[in-house]
C-alpha cells in the first residue's frame, strides 16, 4: 500500500524509515488473515498502551471506507474486538 511508503518515518533508534500505525493497520486489514486481524488488534491495544490518543483511528475509519470488501468487513471485526474488554 502506497500509504506505508509514504508516510514512513525515520526511527533515530532503529535507523531506519518505519510505517505508521495507521499504514501498518491498513495493511492488516488488507491481508484479511485471521493472524492479520489479531496482529491489527495487538496494534491498536499496543498504541492505547503507549498513551496514543485514538485519533488515528478516525482516520483509518476514513481510509477503509474506500478498501475491499474484505478490508471493510475486518474493519468490523477488529472494532468489535477492540471494544470488547481489554486484556
Amino acid at each position: 500500500m502506497q500509504l506505508a511508503v509514504d508516510t514512513a518515518a525515520e526511527d533515530p533508534t532503529l535507523g531506519v524509515r518505519v510505517a505508521s500505525p495507521l499504514a501498518l493497520l491498513l495493511l492488516k486489514l488488507e491481508a484479511g488473515g485471521a493472524q492479520d486481524l489479531w496482529d491489527a488488534v495487538a496494534l491498536v491495544r499496543a498504541q492505547r498502551a503507549l498513551g496514543a490518543p485514538d485519533a488515528w483511528l478516525s482516520d483509518a475509519e476514513r481510509h477503509v471506507a474506500r478498501a475491499s470488501e474484505a478490508a471493510r468487513a475486518a474493519w468490523e471485526r477488529l472494532r468489535a474486538e477492540v471494544h470488547r474488554r481489554e486484556p
